[in-house]
């Protein structure tokens, strides 16, 4: 054995997995090693993975964790997103319900296209924003603005002037292939979920339910 072979070869520099990585990953495996790479990551890692993968996911994933994990990221995370988890799991599996992602954009009727346009240009850098969502003051939906909508419009107006006011919406307790139905001749992005009361409790997006189907 000559020096070279008796020397340690030098060490590898790996790049560690993205949060984008490691949930591609994570979709295709089954539940308990998909929790167990949940497991082992850092807080913030696995709240930046489970937030990219399917909510559905989520829920089927967050009961398998150990209470003490379980209960140290859902503090860990933007409440919005842990609040919704947290409903998400009160619906049976294979509804509508489990799919649900936190309102964004969501608007008064009051509210200017002008003041509406400025807030939106600043979600958009950190979400994909596709409608504005009106609600009145009890979280009722009461309209929908789309982005075309919105750039169009008088700066002046209000979104109650410009939205949609009887916009198709889905229930949270819907089984999912009749939601399928449903949406069939429609291909939203993404679907506004109320209670019986209209008031808006998430969204859902069209490929989150292709993805279950």
């Amino acid at each position: 054995m000559d020096d070279t072979t008796k020397r340690p070869g030098p060490s590898l520099n790996l790049t560690p997995l993205s949060a984008e990585q490691l949930a591609t990953d994570l979709a295709r495996m089954g539940r308990q090693d998909a929790a167990s790479l949940i497991d082992g990551l850092s807080d913030t890692l696995a709240i930046d993975v489970l937030i990219r993968i399917n909510p559905s996911l989520v829920s089927d994933l967050m009961p398998l964790l150990a209470d003490e994990r379980r209960e140290r990221l859902l503090m860990a995370g933007p409440k919005a997103v842990t609040d919704q988890w947290a409903l998400n799991a009160t619906f049976p599996e294979n509804t509508i319900g489990r799919l649900m992602e936190p309102p964004t954009a969501v608007f008064a009727p009051t509210v200017s296209v002008a003041d509406a346009s400025i807030q939106v240009k600043e979600l958009v850098k950190k979400i994909f924003v596709t409608y504005c969502f009106v609600c009145d003051e009890t979280r009722k939906l009461v309209g929908i603005v789309t982005m075309r909508d919105l750039l169009v419009s008088s700066p002046t107006q209000k979104l109650s002037d410009i939205m949609l006011k009887t916009p198709f919406t889905l229930r949270p307790a819907t089984p999912l292939m009749e939601a399928m139905k449903q949406v069939l001749n429609r291909h939203y992005p993404i679907y506004p979920v109320v209670d019986v009361d209209n008031k808006l409790i998430g969204l859902v997006r069209g490929q989150a339910m292709f993805e279950e189907q």
